[in-house]
């Protein structure tokens, strides 16, 4: 649930009872209060106590920002190896590692199908583990607020069966939704128009995903 502007929100119900709410905003520490039902609450937060906390509160993109790729080719690596399927910068990618922490992940990466050269995995940890130091990312965020956001809708579409494993769908400049499925090597093509799914077989390329 999304606050309007002004920081009110409205939750009909018909249930009895007392509703615990957990508040979020970034730059403030996250409040949770419990209210009984058909009351109004006020609730208020409060700003981060320090550097550290608002750099938690940033998007994994911002930590991302901060790794130190030396080579383009590598970073390219990375990106095709790694990042299409882990975010790298959320809290756990991040957090303090030694290259040999870091040569146990990539391994077990690679046995879940990862194709890395010797050299990718050499560089893939001394660069990680020199990058990620849980220092915080000196940056700010003004995130802005749309009028359209408190009556935002989600709707969810089922396709395929119980094997299928859509990656990283991607909006597409024409309007239609894409996703690559990684456990039988499809394309799903959605086009929101006409609430119709396309399903498209990928050519062979010899590679184990």
């Amino acid at each position: 649930m999304y606050t309007n502007p002004a920081g009110s929100y409205l939750l009909p119900s018909k249930v009895d009872g007392v509703a615990s709410f957990r508040v979020r905003a970034y730059g403030f520490a996250d409040s949770t209060q419990r209210l009984p039902g058909a009351n109004t609450g006020r609730i208020v937060l409060l700003h981060h106590a320090g550097r550290l906390e608002y750099s938690n509160d940033l998007p994994a993109s911002a930590h991302a920002a901060t790794i130190k790729w030396e080579d383009a080719r590598i970073r390219s690596d990375s990106v095709s190896q790694c990042q299409f399927c882990h975010q790298f910068g959320y809290m756990w990618t991040r957090r303090t590692k030694t290259e040999d922490q870091w040569a146990t992940v990539i391994s077990r990466m690679e046995g879940y199908g990862s194709v890395i050269t010797w050299e990718d995995g050499r560089e893939f940890r001394r660069i990680l583990a020199a990058s990620f130091k849980e220092n915080p990312v000196e940056t700010v965020l003004t995130p802005d607020v749309s009028l359209e956001l408190p009556r935002a809708k989600v709707r969810e579409r089922s396709f395929g069966t119980g094997i299928n494993y859509v990656h990283d769908v991607e909006a597409g400049k024409d309007g239609k939704s894409y996703g690559v499925d990684m456990s039988v090597d499809h394309l799903w093509i959605f086009d929101p128009r006409t609430n119709k799914m396309e399903d498209l077989k990928l050519p062979e390329n010899g590679l184990p995903l």
